[in-house]
């Protein structure tokens, strides 16, 4: 009995990871928000800027994914990745596949899958101007970007180097961040 529970495992491969990142920004507009002018960044001038007005941003996402080949001709992928920012909210992500090779040529295929992104900090605090043009920061305004796939596709293979592959893909962006 446990000899064919563990022979199940060996089709079975899980993949996991981690991800940090940490950004600081000092916006630039800092030195005429701090001064009501721009003044040269030295000295306690940039200390008071630096301890008031640095923003701060913690990522981390953390993921796991599994491959499953046990049935013939088949296999199924799976995987969840939370992710959240220390400025925005979270968000767990999944991604589901399945493959089947139809015949020695055709593979059949699809996938689901989610994303999210957070606004960066330049989206959310830089401005710059451009002769009539100005773009002030949209500290409230940018919401989390996140989107929903679906993919179906099949391919054909004559030989080893040439094949030919038809899809159908949807992407579904909720407040795309441009």
């Amino acid at each position: 009995l446990m000899e064919n529970f563990l022979k199940n495992f060996e089709n079975l491969s899980i993949f996991s990871g981690m991800e940090y990142e940490r950004t600081q920004s000092i916006p630039p507009y800092a030195m005429e928000q701090l001064f009501g002018k721009i003044v040269k960044f030295e000295g306690s001038k940039a200390d008071s800027i630096r301890n008031h007005l640095t923003l701060n941003d913690t990522r981390y996402g953390v993921y796991a994914q599994f491959n499953y080949n046990g049935i013939a001709k088949t296999a199924i992928t799976g995987g969840l990745r939370p992710d959240e920012s220390s400025l925005n909210s979270k968000s767990p992500n999944i991604r589901l596949g399945l493959t089947h090779q139809l015949t020695d040529e055709i593979l059949l295929r699809t996938q689901y899958a989610t994303a999210f992104q957070p606004p960066s900090l330049f989206y959310k605090y830089e401005q710059f101007s451009s002769g009539t043009f100005k773009f002030k920061p949209n500290v409230n305004g940018l919401k989390n970007q996140e989107l929903n796939s679906f993919e179906i596709a099949a391919s054909m293979k004559w030989d080893f180097q040439n094949f030919i592959e038809v899809s159908f893909v949807d992407v579904d962006v909720e407040d795309l961040i441009t």
